[in-house]
């Protein structure tokens, strides 16, 4: 794919939610019943237009007719909360609540914070005359996880969300040598976002992720004496791949919320380029842990370029659900399998020559299949602030606590290693892309707190890994998100 560079920018964004579903008199559904929200708050306030009688009206409401008979609703405790209002997540508007407070808590759970990045990162590695390592976003670290700012509850929303990944791509260039180095870089990630409800049932996401990270198009070259092009630094502002969220409402009980899916990406992420030049009549091959020259200086010239192409589809299904365990206590989850369709191509080609023979050119390429990968999110929700005034500034406060992991379930695919050096010194330079740590398991914790304005979700969050090593996909994580109801 071409390289779509762009501006980036610092945005947000977040919406509030809450979707009521309210039953009335004789028209309750039983528990595990399949859910139709066409038949709820909506369709009520349908009724009362057309000149029906309101269901959701006591006996001395003036708008009900014939005010003075009894009424067909149960009358409220004084511990019952029928005197709150929530807003209704499929249209914004604030609604009577339903006489089954538990559900009507239930559809106003705030979205997931989530992470990413982590999860089956390959590199490109070169090993011989050379030691260098570059484990770029691109080569299978920016994969779509569906739980990031969702809800398995459906909704009508547009939002913006900024990530911030402390140390999360590694670049290592023959940091054993006086001239070498190596460096972590971080990735900072802007998320743009729409979901649409095609149906009661059912509702269509697109993202659009906008990425600041290590450059697609590096360029590493040596001539005698110093390396002239050490890209340690080397950023760029591009178009990640676009995610693609189908979400189904399955059934719901008067605590749980069932919903699942199917979701895509599409490959517009730039492909990556790497290019290595070498001119050196003083070229010596150094020991890889002391440092220390293993041959005495002779010439040596090469080129080389690999490519590795973004060309893979991933298909991921995804189980989703909310449980309300309490008016103010909830968890959500959800469970995802990512599974790529097709290959992407790595190429390398190039020459090399020892002092001025003839040189050797070489060129291959082959396909490179990403692992499949199992994601497990889980959160717990406290709002330990609420407001019943439709008019107030502020509605609700929650807090989070979230806990994120993601496995890959197969072994690595690997490409090389290829030849592009004579056996010299340690032996021939070789080039090796792929996932070099093979099986991965990434662990993390996230705390983070929502506050609801109206129609508009802010949320801020902090995540951590738990683990090291190739476990281990970043420092810490902030998020800060706005979703936005309509």
């Amino acid at each position: 794919m071409r390289d779509l560079s762009t501006a980036y920018g610092l945005a947000l964004s977040f919406v509030l939610f809450s979707n009521v579903v309210l039953h009335a008199q004789q028209g309750d559904r039983g528990a595990g019943e399949f859910f139709f929200p066409s038949d709820s708050v909506d369709s009520a306030f349908r009724s009362e237009v057309a000149g029906d009688e309101n269901p959701f009206a006591r006996p001395s409401d003036p708008r009900q007719p014939g005010s003075s008979r009894p009424s067909t609703l149960p009358q409220p405790a004084a511990s019952d909360n029928s005197s709150q209002f929530l807003m209704s997540r499929a249209n914004g508007e604030f609604n009577a609540p339903s006489r089954a407070s538990s559900f009507f808590s239930l559809s106003a759970v705030p979205y997931m914070i989530g992470d990413t990045t982590a999860g089956a990162c390959s590199s490109f590695e070169l090993a011989g005359t050379s030691a260098a390592t570059i484990s770029h976003p691109t080569y299978g670290c920016s994969r779509l996880n569906i739980s990031e700012n969702n809800s398995p509850v459906l909704a009508d929303r547009f939002y913006a969300s900024y990530r911030h990944f402390h140390n999360a791509s590694e670049i290592d260039l023959f940091s054993t040598a006086p001239i070498g180095g190596r460096n972590t870089l971080d990735i900072n990630l802007l998320t743009l976002g729409l979901e649409r409800k095609l149906t009661e049932n059912s509702s269509v996401e697109i993202r659009l992720p906008i990425t600041s990270q290590l450059s697609s198009d590096l360029q590493i070259s040596q001539t005698t004496g110093p390396v002239v092009s050490l890209p340690l630094n080397d950023t760029e502002v591009a178009i990640g791949n676009v995610g693609v969220i189908l979400k189904f409402a399955l059934f719901h009980t008067d605590r749980v919320y069932w919903s699942a899916g199917l979701a895509t990406n599409i490959p517009t992420a730039p492909d990556v380029n790497i290019q290595v030049t070498t001119q050196d009549d003083q070229y010596v091959i150094l020991d890889p842990i002391t440092g220390t020259p293993v041959t005495p200086p002779f010439r040596f010239d090469a080129q080389f370029r690999i490519q590795r192409a973004n060309d893979t589809v991933n298909l991921s299904p995804f189980l989703a659900s909310v449980f309300h365990f309490s008016d103010s206590f909830y968890g959500l989850g959800f469970v995802q399998l990512d599974v790529p369709v097709n290959d992407s191509d790595v190429r390398t080609s190039g020459f090399y020559s020892v002092e001025g023979a003839t040189p050797t050119r070489f060129d291959e390429t082959e396909g490179i299949s990403q692992q499949v990968l199992m994601r497990l999110n889980v959160g717990l929700g406290k709002q330990i602030w609420s407001n019943p005034n439709p008019c107030g500034f502020v509605n609700a406060v929650n807090l989070l606590a979230e806990v994120h992991y993601t496995t890959t379930l197969n072994d690595a695919d690997l490409v090389g290693p290829v030849t592009i050096g004579p056996p010299l010194g340690n032996g021939a330079a070789t080039v090796t892309n792929g996932n070099l740590a093979n099986r991965v398991d990434t662990f993390n914790g996230l705390l983070g707190a929502q506050v609801q304005v109206q129609k508009t979700i802010i949320t801020n969050g902090f995540a951590a890994p738990f683990r090291d090593g190739a476990d281990r996909g970043f420092d810490f994580e902030y998020n800060f998100s706005i979703n936005r109801l309509f």
